[in-house]
């Protein structure tokens, strides 16, 4: 397992691993830069090369021994191509032979890697599971406290949080971040299982939205804060939890 260096963004140094990694490859992929790290599980990361060009693949990334399923395993990390909206997909006929051979490539040489940092995030401080059915202050409250334990990790750029209620399909909790001018907000409510949300929890769900941007510029948020938004939903379901699991 790699090690990460206390203080040591995480960020980062996945950044400078897959840069690493992409340099070791021949021939040198002209064109393709590293674009966003998104920790998609607290032990799984997701890297997204793009090419002004051609389009956008993703490899995600984890520390080995895993019992993950992948392309490549090393002795420091595992690593295989994603699927998702917007990206190449390597399982496509229309994917051009370059871009698969250089997805798989670049999974081939993180797996040859055999020092570089911890992709695992420290586990978040015990969180009190929410009692079920709150709405309006009540659940504001309750949100209020679990944030009051620190910054969500991976929004400590981010000013806030801000809580506060509001009116939508009944009475909600807002918990509102900005950074630089751009606003980024969340809307937890009681779980309607007939109602879509990014992500639901046992007894609540979550959307997201920003004022910045109209509801039909949704992708584009995402694409925009992507990190953020995949952070504050990881922290969500760590928080919205069975109370006694079985």
């Amino acid at each position: 397992m790699g090690i990460t260096e206390p203080g040591q963004d995480p960020q980062i140094a996945v950044r400078r691993l897959v840069h690493e990694a992409l340099r070791t490859l021949e021939p040198s992929p002209q064109g393709w830069t590293v674009d966003t790290i998104t920790w998609r599980e607290r032990d799984l990361v997701v890297v997204r090369v793009t090419h002004a060009v051609l389009g956008a693949f993703a490899v995600e990334v984890f520390d080995q021994p895993s019992d993950r399923s992948a392309y490549a395993r090393g002795p420091v990390y595992g690593a295989s191509t994603r699927r998702g909206p917007g990206l190449l997909d390597m399982g496509e006929e229309a994917t051009p032979d370059a871009t698969r051979a250089l997805a798989y490539g670049l999974c081939s040489a993180i797996g040859a890697l055999e020092s570089g940092p911890g992709v695992t995030q420290p586990a978040a401080g015990p969180l009190k599971a929410p009692e079920a059915g709150l709405s309006g202050e009540p659940l504001a409250s309750v949100l209020r406290e679990a944030l009051s334990q620190g910054a969500v990790p991976g929004l400590e750029d981010w000013q806030g949080p801000r809580v506060s209620i509001m009116t939508r399909w009944g009475e909600v909790a807002e918990v509102a971040y900005t950074r630089a001018g751009a606003s980024l907000a969340f809307i937890i409510s009681p779980r309607d299982d007939n109602r879509q949300a990014f992500a639901k929890g046992h007894a609540y769900e979550l959307v997201y939205y920003s004022d910045d941007l109209r509801p039909d510029e949704h992708e584009a948020l995402y694409a925009r804060d992507t990190h953020a938004i995949e952070s504050f939903a990881r922290w969500f379901r760590s928080w919205d939890r069975p109370e006694n699991p079985s």
